[in-house]
């Protein structure tokens, strides 16, 4: 894909360019800004054209056909590694005994960081250059963050470590002075929108543009739920009880409560395809659940901004929700603008509490009360 693969990031791309022209290439950088805005694509495009065997003429970039451009493209490179936050899941195996996956969504353990610098370690095998690639890096606990600064204050040869994260705050002062930092930003709709209805012509253009809204500039993020359509579907739902709370009873909480976690579910479900995919939300579905509640959340929230805009007469092409517009008119009439508002902060709240590890079931049922009081 090349460097053109990553959208909306020029600035931290040139930077990478000339120093891979200059051979002046840092031994970490510390890529920062909002989750899936091409932090980690570019990470790969900056291996690939470290290490292409076809780079061209100009500035350096991946030819994207040499055995070592595919190689790093698949994550199979031996002189390239990329690691994840992740967390640890009990399943039941098939005889019955405990066992256990991985999912993304927690930390970089201390293994995973002492097994990157131990391969670090190795002589180089086959690049030019070795990279590799901690994706959440603020994730790291402090054992994990030290073992890691030790190698960036002695770093090995021909060796670039790339550092992601969407809160530079919370790393190590120390690591974050090893590092030359790239600020990555939001992709405006501008650029988002054309590329998505590219990449999705089968798909509504008015649900391209409400996703791609939707996303605040998070262009990974829109791509992923386009490509899975069963989200898709989720959304909608997810929408249509929302618009269904002014006719709601109020004691019909506790059922729209599950319905909310029934939906977190098939979310999860859309986007992790597979048998392992059921096998983790069944060892351990209220922990699963907690990795898509917040996308359902930032729906909702979404919609009530939507409604808080209609509230004020605003400008329908300022809607997240576009393919909703008329809808949208209608359900607002049983708002109030303070109100709409009121739920997103309560909306707000009930994601905060679940990070703070509150009852999840608990924590939707409340919220359903909050939203349907506010609709009154």
């Amino acid at each position: 894909m090349a460097f053109s693969a990553v959208l909306g990031q020029s600035a931290p791309i040139s930077v990478l360019r000339r120093a891979l022209a200059s051979s002046r290439v840092p031994q970490a950088y510390l890529f920062i800004g909002p989750p899936n805005v091409g932090k980690t694509l570019t990470a790969v495009e900056f291996a690939k054209a470290a290490n292409c065997e076809r780079p061209g003429e100009g500035l350096p970039d991946a030819c994207d056909e040499c055995s070592t451009c595919t190689r790093i493209a698949r994550l199979a490179h031996p002189d390239f590694r990329l690691v994840r936050p992740l967390v640890k899941i009990q399943m039941e195996a098939g005889e019955g005994e405990p066992d256990s996956a991985q999912i993304e969504g927690a930390m970089i353990t201390t293994d995973q960081v002492g097994n990157l610098i131990a391969d670090a370690n190795l002589k180089i095998s086959q690049a030019k250059r070795k990279v590799y690639v901690i994706v959440g890096a603020e994730t790291m606990n402090t054992t994990a963050a030290n073992r890691l600064l030790k190698t960036l204050e002695e770093p090995p040869s021909a060796t670039t470590f790339i550092l992601t994260t969407a809160n530079a705050s919370a790393l190590l002062p120390t690591v974050i002075s090893r590092c030359q930092a790239l600020q990555f930003r939001q992709v405006p709709s501008e650029l988002a929108v054309p590329f998505l209805q590219a990449r999705y012509r089968d798909v509504d253009p008015a649900v391209v543009r409400s996703v791609a809204a939707l996303s605040g500039g998070r262009i990974g993020w829109a791509d992923h739920l386009l490509a899975h359509p069963g989200v898709i579907a989720v959304r909608d739902s997810l929408l249509e009880v929302a618009a269904s709370l002014p006719y709601r009873r109020l004691g019909e909480a506790m059922v729209l409560g599950e319905t909310l976690t029934t939906l977190a579910e098939h979310w999860w479900l859309a986007t992790e395809e597979g048998e392992m995919a059921e096998k983790l939300l069944k060892g351990n579905r209220d922990r699963v659940l907690r990795t898509k509640m917040n996308d359902l959340l930032d729906v909702w929230v979404a919609w009530f901004r939507d409604i808080a805009l209609a509230c004020a007469g605003g400008d329908t092409a300022l809607l997240i929700n576009v393919d909703r517009a008329q809808q949208l008119s209608d359900v607002a009439r049983a708002y109030t603008g303070d109100r709409a508002r009121g739920a997103c902060e309560a909306i707000d709240d009930v994601k905060r509490q679940l990070r703070g590890n509150a009852n999840l079931r608990l924590a939707a049922e409340v919220l359903l009360i909050k939203l349907l009081q506010a609709s009154r």
